[in-house]
């Protein structure tokens, strides 16, 4: 970091860079750094955050996978394998649907919020509820 020290003489205004000391530099944010969301289930059960789709690669088309395990849904992108795997489809509007299984054995409510979390380096995406994110903050392991 600098600061840049002006002042206007008879030659003319002068600046000069200056180091700021004590200062460290500020360390860049990991390329493949998680990405995180809340936001709420629409009344067609679908979830909808732009950022944290990107962080994946999902765009328009992509076909997602979902399981249920104790903090929520986890979600990556589906492949060939996946035909006894409930999945959904990144709409035109960059929202997806949560499959009727996982939000009933949930117990997910419209408009009720979420947090997401994507992770780049694992390529999912988890969903989990407020109270479960509360509860792992509250306990931490």
């Amino acid at each position: 970091p600098t600061m840049i020290a002006a002042h206007n003489s008879p030659a003319g205004f002068l600046a000069r860079a200056l180091p700021l000391p004590g200062v460290p530099p500020a360390a860049p944010a990991p390329a493949e750094a998680p990405v995180a969301a809340v936001t709420t289930v629409d009344g067609c059960w679908r979830v909808r955050d732009a950022s944290v789709f990107a962080a994946l690669g999902w765009t328009t088309g992509t076909r997602v996978a979902f399981t249920t395990d104790a903090v929520g849904l986890r979600a990556r992108t589906a492949n060939d394998a996946d035909t006894d795997t409930e999945c959904a489809t990144l709409d035109v509007r960059t929202r997806l649907l949560i499959p009727r299984g996982h939000r009933r054995g949930w117990g997910l409510r419209v408009g009720q919020p979420l947090f997401l979390l994507a992770d780049p380096v694992a390529a999912t995406l988890r969903l989990s509820t407020l109270s479960v994110v509360h509860t792992a903050l509250e306990n931490p392991q």
